[in-house]
């Protein structure tokens, strides 16, 4: 047994040589384990892909291969495995991510460090009217662009300077119509402290907005005659 199967299993190797190979498989795996060495003859080899335990009980997953040899008579079954857990843990990471960015209600634009988009999610879309390719390799600057040039120059010097923007800032659809929105823009960096790319986050505010237009019209208005109330003759005589 190697060092690195030592480690792996958490044994030392008067423990592990000898050790029935069945023992470091989980119950629900040993009819797998059986099942691919069955048949098997000398110069065989098969793949696989599976979970072991350690001695401490927890179960970690292995890529590799068995094969079977014969020496003077006597048949051996050898394996070579890779412990590809962390490599799992990641990958698992990785779709959760992807899924969050497919599936979530905000706009995501993400870009790289020379501020060109290369990724945009459907909510993206759903809110600016662009597709995906309209707006890959164009420089973020020309989408954010709505009513206030200097506030969104602003925004661009904030997360440059501190990594971090968050407030309101007014953005134009593929039409022209512009509208608010709520936004947070970040910048990431790798472990040498280089940015590596800028995330922005979005969300339309238009139905918000329109919302809270209704409500306080609602408060200041009679309901049946659309004439102002009470509340905006007493709000009238307060600001005269």
């Amino acid at each position: 047994a190697s060092e690195s199967a030592l480690k792996a299993f958490g044994l030392a190797r008067d423990q592990l040589i000898g050790s029935d190979v069945m023992a470091l498989a989980p119950d629900s795996e040993r009819a797998a384990v059986l099942q691919m060495v069955k048949g098997m003859q000398p110069g065989d080899s098969r793949r696989f892909t599976g979970r072991r335990r350690r001695s401490d009980g927890s179960i970690f997953f292995i890529e590799g291969s068995v094969g079977l040899l014969e020496i003077q008579g006597r048949r051996y079954f050898h394996s070579v495995a890779t412990d590809v857990t962390q490599a799992r843990e990641v990958q698992a990471r990785m779709q959760q991510a992807a899924s969050v960015f497919e599936l979530a209600p905000a706009a995501i634009v993400v870009c790289n460090k020379a501020l060109e988009v290369v990724s945009v999610n459907p909510a993206f879309t759903a809110i600016t009217g662009y597709a995906p390719e309209e707006v890959l390799g164009v420089a973020v600057e020309a989408l954010t662009t709505g009513a206030d040039p200097g506030k969104n120059a602003m925004m661009v010097s904030a997360v440059l300077e501190n990594d971090f923007w968050e407030g309101e800032l007014e953005g134009r659809r593929k039409n022209g119509q512009t509208y608010p929105r709520h936004m947070l823009a970040t910048a990431h960096r790798d472990a040498a402290g280089d940015v590596y790319q800028y995330v922005g986050m979005f969300t339309d505010l238009t139905a918000l907005r329109e919302a809270q237009t209704r409500a306080a019209y609602h408060a200041n208005h009679d309901q049946l005659t659309g004439l102002p109330n009470r509340a905006a003759l007493a709000t009238a005589l307060a600001e005269a």
